[in-house]
């Protein structure tokens, strides 16, 4: 790529990466801080956002914009949040009620129905049989 092309591009972007301690820290610190629950993708972005007014002392109100719920990553936000109650609640829903129990926060209504509804789908294929079982599946030979 043409240096001056990049030069303009990062005039207008930032990129930063954020590894999976730093998501647990920052789902922590946050909840900690202003009770407020965010999901792995929203800290990544919260601690993205961090290092962006770190590097750069560029002072302008920013947003970081939540679009999903951390009931639906439980067991992490969970373990980030209290890990000795993590440990105790290794099962998916005792996860997910324990997180609620935790937080405070109640369990989204349809996260809640998921335990009382049956299992539909438990077929687990090896990955070298997918492409077979696939076209089995679809009628195609």
């Amino acid at each position: 790529m043409d240096r001056s092309v990049q030069n303009s591009i990062l005039k207008d972007f930032f990129a930063t990466w954020v590894d999976e301690i730093e998501t647990k820290e920052t789902i922590y610190t946050v909840y900690k801080n202003h009770k407020y629950l965010l999901d792995p993708h929203t800290a990544v972005a919260w601690k993205a956002l961090e290092k962006y007014w770190l590097l750069t002392s560029d002072d302008t109100y920013s947003i970081v914009l939540s679009t999903a719920s951390p009931f639906k990553f439980n067991d992490c936000v969970l373990g980030a949040i209290n890990p000795a109650v993590a440990a105790e609640n290794q099962e998916a829903f005792a996860s997910l009620h324990a997180l609620a129990d935790t937080t405070g926060n109640p369990l989204p209504p349809n996260l809640a129905a998921l335990e009382h509804m049956p299992e539909l789908h438990n077929l687990s294929i090896p990955k070298e049989e997918m492409e077979a079982t696939i076209k089995s599946i679809l009628g195609v030979k």
